[in-house]
């Protein structure tokens, strides 16, 4: 059995990276964006990328398209991404699975139909296990179930398995009927600190362009690293502790904040006292004696750090898509954990 697989929604290839490292081989990529596929060309240069549209693919036929590349894939994996309302519906309602929103999750088991892989692997937001999304799982599960596969929904946060950052992830799995899903151990945790202190001199970097400036009116909570004490919604990194989730939109003012002090020399950040002024003293963002010289964004290979990156990955495209690259990403780790439980579970 070929040991090459069909990777779909590749975007960076997060999720690639990380099922190469568990022993898959990715022989088609694919992705309708001109900077994701020239970081795929980048960072896999002996697999094939095509840039296209999958419904495009899927009317010339995956098979076709995979002839002089593998004929049977070993598996499919990708992230279909969800349009429309998706998971952020203010109202809270049950998703129809005639909606736009899930079409391309159901696409994505269209090419798993064409396919025929010995399994699959799709990636999504964990609200796909909430009742929400009830009726689009069941009809996912039960078009696997038509094609011989038992299907599990395991959610897992990318910081059990050394990711430096909170990121839950759903991973719907289908595998031979018979077959199990067992996820290995988790490894230790990362602390944001550590992962961006580790980050070689003088690699390839871009800055983000946002500038930091304080909230005019502050939204104070307990703790100086939630609430809204800065402008934007990237929020400062408290860098003993594993990041919350990164936004997607990255390269923006919805970039994380680093306090270079702390990061540089261990210096007590700056935004405790900042937020100790108001929550303790009561005072007012205007009497603060303090420097914002210290704090700048996250760069993009300090975000790509907190995803898991290697600090060389090589992204590629203007600077604002490759923050989007970045921010989009499966975390490596993640990937590579669910890919040798497949792996394993296919042995």
């Amino acid at each position: 059995m070929s040991e090459r697989y069909v990777s779909l929604f590749s975007g960076a290839g997060g999720l690639d990276l990380g099922l190469r490292r568990a022993g898959f081989t990715p022989g088609l990529l694919c992705d309708e964006s001109g900077p994701a596929c020239s970081t795929l060309r980048a960072a896999m240069p002996a697999s094939r990328v095509t840039q296209c549209d999958v419904h495009d693919l899927l009317n010339a036929g995956v098979i076709r398209e995979l002839s002089d590349v593998v004929s049977t894939p070993l598996l499919v994996a990708g992230s279909p991404p969800v349009y429309g309302h998706g998971s952020e519906d203010p109202q809270g309602r049950e998703v129809d699975p005639e909606d736009d929103a899930p079409q391309l999750l159901f696409r994505f088991m269209d090419a798993v139909a064409q396919a025929r892989p010995a399994a699959f692997i799709l990636e999504a937001l964990p609200g796909l296990t909430g009742p929400r999304w009830g009726a689009v799982l069941g009809r996912l599960r039960k078009e696997a179930g038509s094609l011989g596969y038992d299907t599990f929904t395991p959610v897992i946060d990318a910081a059990d398995y050394g990711v430096p950052q909170h990121k839950n992830r759903v991973f719907l799995t289908g595998m031979p009927r018979g077959c199990k899903l067992h996820l290995g151990a988790p490894s230790g945790r990362v602390s944001a600190g550590a992962a961006l202190r580790a980050l070689p001199a003088g690699t390839r970097d871009v800055p983000c362009p946002a500038r930091v400036y304080l909230a005019p009116n502050p939204v104070l909570r307990n703790s100086p690293y939630s609430g809204r004490l800065l402008s934007g919604t990237g929020r400062m990194l408290d860098l003993q502790r594993v990041a919350p989730p990164v936004h997607a939109a990255l390269g923006g003012n919805k970039t994380p904040v680093l306090d270079l002090d702390q990061l540089e020399s261990g210096a007590v950040p700056w935004i405790e006292r900042y937020h100790d002024w108001l929550w303790r003293l009561g005072g007012t963002p205007g009497e603060y004696d303090g420097t914002m010289g210290r704090m700048r964004r996250l760069s993009l290979r300090e975000c790509a750090a907190l995803q898991g990156f290697p600090p060389d990955y090589p992204f590629r495209g203007p600077a604002t898509p490759q923050f989007r690259l970045a921010g989009s990403a499966t975390p490596p780790p993640l990937a590579e954990a669910v890919g040798r439980a497949v792996m394993a579970g296919l042995a």
